[in-house]
Parts: structure tokens; sequence; C-alpha cells
């Protein structure tokens, strides 16, 4: 619709009332997390419903299919009721007073969608609401009526927010498809606070992405991106753990995997206290603050901000002064319209030229580079946009994430390693601190 792409999928969800059970009243709900089913009371009989590995997709939606229900598939409810059974044995002698099974949409996090559509100003989604609409309704109708009329809500709802996927995936349908799945299927999973979908994964990879997993490196998943997490094997080794397409967790006649590396380390952080990656970070912290250590960052969101409004743009968003000579870095917030944070980043101020160069496009007036945090770039792309729009600022926004790479070293020993690499003097009076510039790094600019 109006070209917005909507990240969501629908799906066959059903629930069932049973008949009276005696002495059921007055007994509490309940959630059975191991069964993935709930019961609910309802008068003196129970609903029971839940989440599946199973469940049915609906394929081809009718527009004519308005408050329209489907017939209960037993074959795919049947494990509920096993699972009931299991929590409350009466129901195994209880019959079955009505049946409802209804289409409902589900998103790739389980979460609504809400907000301005990045594509289109002005168009607004409150949608996806995963079976959670009647909890969820109020509360969520009052901030999109907020945002709608003053241009964001009262309350951080960035966890809703559509913004929060990036670009690319909102109209990749595989994506959707798996990660959708899987928050389904793990809707009453306990969510651990290291787990990582298996989903949807290997979508963005950075150049440097072979080369760490051939050598042992865990990704963990950022807005598409493989991000490198940590590796088992940096002090004994320990083998490739690759992310395995994605197996529907046997689903669909699909085949489970029997071997996956990945899926048994993630099993081993599940865990409120420390994780057994804990202590092999620990040791990389060291290394980095006793000598040096390199990060891959290159899911970093990576943007140009360029043309005759750029300086008068970068005043407006960033809480810094940035107008200092071309060559400096500044670290500084990016803010909204009511002096809120929004982010933080890097701003570097480059020299004009009518040639592009490895730094950056050509451009007249000013420029700068940005980067931003890969968690939130799309958020970020999103907000400096909808600012260069509303303040009729002249300038242009490109976004070269995909075209860049981004490697950090760190610790006392960094500037002595680059010394030996790069052609640049490396010292405290030739590169002074919050300066940038292109050089050779082993002869290869």
């Amino acid at each position: 619709m109006a070209g917005v792409k909507v990240p969501l999928v629908a799906m066959h969800h059903a629930y069932v009332v049973t008949e009276r059970i005696e002495g059921i009243q007055n007994m509490p709900n309940v959630r059975d997390h191991d069964a993935s089913v709930y019961l609910r009371l309802q008068g003196d009989a129970l609903s029971v419903g839940g989440y599946e590995t199973n469940p049915i997709f609906w394929e081809e939606v009718s527009d004519k299919f308005a408050f329209g229900l489907f017939d209960l598939d037993w074959d795919v409810f049947t494990q509920h009721i096993e699972g009931a059974i299991n929590r409350v044995p009466v129901l195994e002698k209880t019959g079955v007073k009505s049946t409802v099974c209804g289409p409902e949409s589900f998103t790739p996090d389980h979460k609504p969608l809400m907000g301005e559509a990045p594509e289109l100003r002005g168009f607004f989604l409150g949608c996806g609401f995963n079976s959670a609409g009647m909890m969820l309704g109020g509360g969520c109708g009052q901030e999109l009526a907020h945002w709608i009329v003053h241009g964001r809500p009262e309350k951080d709802m960035y966890s809703y927010d559509i913004r929060r996927f990036h670009h690319l995936l909102t109209d990749h349908r595989r994506w959707i498809r798996e990660r959708s799945h899987e928050s389904y299927a793990k809707n009453y999973s306990v969510v651990f606070p290291h787990d990582e979908p298996l989903a949807g994964r290997n979508m963005r990879t950075d150049p440097l992405h072979e080369e760490l997993l051939a050598r042992g490196c865990v990704f963990q998943e950022r807005q598409g991106w493989e991000r490198p997490g940590w590796r088992p094997g940096w002090f004994t080794p320990k083998g490739t753990a690759p992310v395995l397409r994605y197996d529907y967790y046997g689903a669909y006649g699909n085949r489970m995997h029997e071997d996956h590396a990945y899926g048994r380390l993630l099993g081993d952080e599940y865990t409120f206290d420390f994780p057994p990656h804990h202590d092999v970070i620990k040791k990389e912290c060291l290394a980095c603050r006793g000598a040096a250590a390199v990060f891959n960052m290159s899911y970093f969101g990576k943007f140009y901000l360029l043309g005759l409004d750029a300086r008068k743009a970068a005043d407006w968003l960033f809480s810094a002064d940035v107008s200092r000579p071309p060559g400096s870095t500044v670290y500084t917030c990016m803010l909204n319209h009511r002096g809120g944070t929004e982010s933080d980043l890097t701003v570097s101020r480059l020299a004009p030229g009518p040639q592009a160069s490895a730094l950056a496009p050509a451009f007249e007036g000013d420029g700068y580079y940005l980067a931003v945090g890969g968690a939130v770039a799309q958020h970020n792309w999103s907000h400096i946009s909808t600012v260069l729009q509303d303040q009729k600022f002249r300038c242009q926004l490109i976004d070269s994430s995909e075209d860049l790479g981004l490697i950090s070293i760190q610790g006392p020993a960094s500037r002595a390693i680059l010394q030996e690499v790069l052609d640049a003097d490396l010292s405290n009076e030739a590169f002074p601190f919050s300066t940038h510039r292109l050089v050779r790094a082993a002869g290869h600019l």
C-alpha cells in the first residue's frame, strides 16, 4: 500500500473453549512455558491456546475475508490440548464447547509496528500486534495519536518503531517469514539476555566475515549484519561455528540440524549469570588494555552529509560544534527538536572537491562523514532525512554502509602497530587527537 513496506506475515491462530469444569471457578490463569500453552479462566470453563512450531501461514489473503474465520486444524492444534492435559489432567475427560481460528499478523521480533513509515512522510503504522492487540491497543493508540500530532511519542517507543528494522530487510520475504516464524514459535521461551536468532541469518556480511568465520569467530546479528561476537578458540582451538540455514525447528517437512555448533554454543549461553563467553571477552579486554586489540566494526552505519547547507544541518542536528577545519573528527550527540538525544556518533569534516576519493564522494559546499551505531543505523538515517526535509536544508544524505568497512585498533600499543603499516607520521604533533586523514596501509590506499 502506497509503496510502504510492512514486515509482517499472516498466520492461523486459534484457541478453544472447554465445556464446564466443576470447581474451576476462581482458579488462576496459567501459562506453561515448557509446553508453550496457556489456560485462561472463562467463567466455569477454560480457553486453551498456544504457540506451535508449525503454525499455518495464510498464503493467499482474500479481500472478501473481513471478520471471517478458518476451520480449526486439529492436526496442528492437538499439541496444545496435550500440553494442557499434562498441566490440568481433568481436561482429558472434558469436551470442547467452541473453537476460534482466525488470521493474526506476526512480526519478525514479535513486537508491533508503529510510527511514521520511512518511505512516506505522513503515513503512520499501527499494526502487527502479534495477538496482543487487546492488551497493547489502548496505550499504543494513545502514543500513536501523540506521534501523529507532535511528530514523536511521549514515551520511549523505539522497540515498536518501524525504523528499528533496516530497509534492506523490510521487503525481504525470506527474512520476514523466517524471523516471524521463529518469534512465533519461541514466544513462550525463556528470554535469555545472550540469545541470538537462528532465522534470517547471513543477510549482510562484511569482507572479513569468511576469514573470521574460518578462524572460529561466533557471530551475533544486528540489523541483519553478522557482527563478530567472540571466538572460543582465541586461546584454545575450538573449531568453527557457522550459522546454518534455518530449519524451522523441524516443521513443514524440514529436517532439523543434527549437528549445529552455533546452536550448541547458544545453548551454553542460556543463563542469567555470566555466560561462558564472558571469560573469553574478559581476556580480550585485558589484552586490549595491556597491549592492543582489533575490532571489526563494519556493521556501523556510514553516512555522508553533503551540500551547500550541510553545515547548517550539522549545527541543527548535533550538540557539539562541528564547524571545524576539514580533517577534524568530533564525537557528539544527535538531537531532536525537543533537545533530546537520538544517538551518539562521530562527525568528520571533509574537504570539498570536484573529484571523488576513497574517503568521500565529490561535492560542493560542506561535507561530513558520519559513523553511527549499527543497531540504530536505520533510525538515525530516517531521523536525519526527516530533519533535512522539514528544515529545507539544501544537502544530501548518502548511505555508504554497504560499501565501506570499519576497523578499530585500540590499546596502548595501537599507535606503534599502526606505525608499522601506515605511511603517515602518527605522533601527537603530526596526527593530533580528534583528527582524520587518508593514508596508505602497507602501500595500499
